[in-house]
């Protein structure tokens, strides 16, 4: 049984977070003169993200009246176009004086688009690369090689103590954004991962097709650049298999009309690597295991572990609180059991310390989810994805060549691999051309690039679940809910 959702009765609706028929959020700060207004509801989208978060800053919202602010973002289209969560940005003053910049030149200069206003808040955001302690990259060296090991070994591994170690990560955190996420076998609940790459048809407006996007609720998320024709779009789709066909027929009919190139992929197994021995002295070296595939007859080897989760279908005995639980604890694997279950309430599922202790316990010992790192402003500035088209033997060798590279992310189908690359800006030539080269190559029909894509963040589980069922088999939804063509004016 689902547990019952938390919902504030009619006595507890806060008055700081009433959000008129305009679809807009009224949240009063002391910075309330400095934000323009905007009618446009995808500038609107990101001009009430940086509400919440200097409504945050402030302490005019408390975490759980931001959470819930936050959770009326995802009614506005464009969060499927960039899943953003406020509650989610640092609350440092930095980032909080270049929001307040941003604004201030917005409302100067009349600029109330949503690329200017969506602009104003991204380039808010970047990170500036900082200088990483001797320390510090020794914690990081350990923890990518194993995320979940303990204070006290990784203080023995390096010869400090444990508070040295904490003291560390908190920098980390604090510094780099390190945190310890983990994918999820999402097949062992019966809901299948799917990303669509495509080339637009001649006379097809983008903004159109982004927006049918975005409109489907099974869209996880959207990504496509002015730099390039190629982008993508990823799905979850719930089953059973019958469904998984369903909605390949309606992408095929889109297809013949809005796109002249058009690739589903079906999630196989999924995994991330980083390379930390590559930073030496403050500078990135170059790896050369994609220079080595191509003059080998063998693939390289790797020196470290391949990290990979395979999509191993339906598992009996999960239930739809195992998912809850697990969707939730992967955004932040090293979080206390009270922290998790502090999070699942305000995201409005009440669970007691014992439901949630053995739906971690059960994703473990099942190999439901798979760790890794992720961090930023290391340097690694420049970012691809390519869209390889490969038989299973390349497949193999690229995927054994890449976890040698500063950071990837991987996602394997029957048609071949998808990457995710973070490199230093003076090797993107390099590497970009190590990518193209493999065309060259029987077995490799194709490699498509998007320049500039970094993995973003998506629609959370929890927000599909929400109007799902959950079946003997796992997640399934009425098959008629699949149609895709139904939101596309053509």
């Amino acid at each position: 049984m689902i547990p019952q959702m938390v919902h504030q009765g009619p006595g507890d609706v806060n008055p700081r977070l009433n959000k008129p028929d305009s679809g807009s959020l009224q949240i009063r700060t002391s910075y309330d003169e400095m934000i323009p207004s905007v009618t446009e509801p995808s500038a609107r989208f990101y001009i009430d993200v940086m509400k919440i978060f200097l409504a945050l800053y402030e302490g005019a919202l408390s975490l759980e009246e931001a959470v819930s602010a936050a959770e009326t973002l995802k009614e506005n289209p464009e969060y499927a176009k960039n899943a953003i969560d406020p509650t989610l940005i640092p609350l440092t003053e930095e980032y909080k004086d270049r929001i307040l910049s941003n604004l201030q030149t917005l409302k100067k200069f009349n600029l109330f688009t949503r690329d200017s206003v969506r602009s104003a808040f991204t380039f808010a955001l970047l990170t500036p690369d900082a200088p990483i302690s001797k320390t510090d990259l020794q914690i990081l060296r350990i923890l990518e090689k194993n995320p979940l090991t303990t204070l006290v070994d990784a203080a023995e591994a390096i010869g400090a103590t444990p508070r040295t170690i904490a003291r560390s990560i908190e920098r980390l955190e604090r510094n780099f954004f390190l945190r310890v996420a983990a994918f999820v076998d999402m097949t062992s609940f019966g809901a299948h991962s799917h990303i669509l790459f495509f080339t637009l048809a001649e006379g097809i407006d983008w903004e159109e097709v982004e927006e049918g996007f975005a409109l489907y609720p099974f869209t996880k998320n959207i990504l496509k650049t002015t730099m390039t024709d190629l982008g993508y779009a990823s799905f979850l789709i719930p089953g059973p298999e019958e469904n998984l066909s369903i909605f390949a027929d309606h992408v095929s009919d889109i297809s013949a009309i809005l796109f002249d190139y058009s690739s589903l992929h079906v999630q196989e197994a999924t995994g991330a690597n980083s390379n930390m021995s590559l930073l030496k002295d403050g500078q990135w070296q170059f790896s050369d295991a994609m220079l080595k595939i191509k003059e080998d007859d063998e693939a390289p080897e790797s020196e470290g572990e391949m990290r990979l989760l395979e999509c191993r279908g339906w598992q009996r005995g999960l239930t739809a609180n195992d998912f809850i639980v697990t969707a939730e604890y992967s955004k932040a694997l090293r979080n206390p059991p009270r922290i998790l279950r502090e999070n699942l309430r305000m995201e409005g599922w009440d669970f007691d310390g014992k439901q949630i202790a053995q739906s971690v316990r059960k994703s473990h010992d099942r190999g439901l989810i798979l760790p890794f790192l992720s961090y930023s402003g290391v340097g690694l500035p420049t970012n691809f994805c390519f869209e390889i088209i490969c038989n299973r033997e390349w497949q193999d060798r690229i995927l054994r060549a890449v976890i040698h590279l500063p950071s990837v992310t991987y996602y394997l189908s029957a048609r071949g691999i998808i990457l995710w690359v973070q490199v230093p800006s003076h090797h993107q030539v390099e590497y970009y051309r190590a990518f193209r080269a493999l065309e060259d190559f029987e077995g490799v029909r194709s490699v498509q690039p998007i320049m500039t894509i970094l993995l973003k963040g998506s629609r959370s589980e929890l927000d599909f679940v929400r109007y799902w069922r959950f079946s003997s088999r796992g997640w399934t939804v009425d098959p008629e809910l699949l149609n895709l063509g139904s939101y596309f004016p053509y």
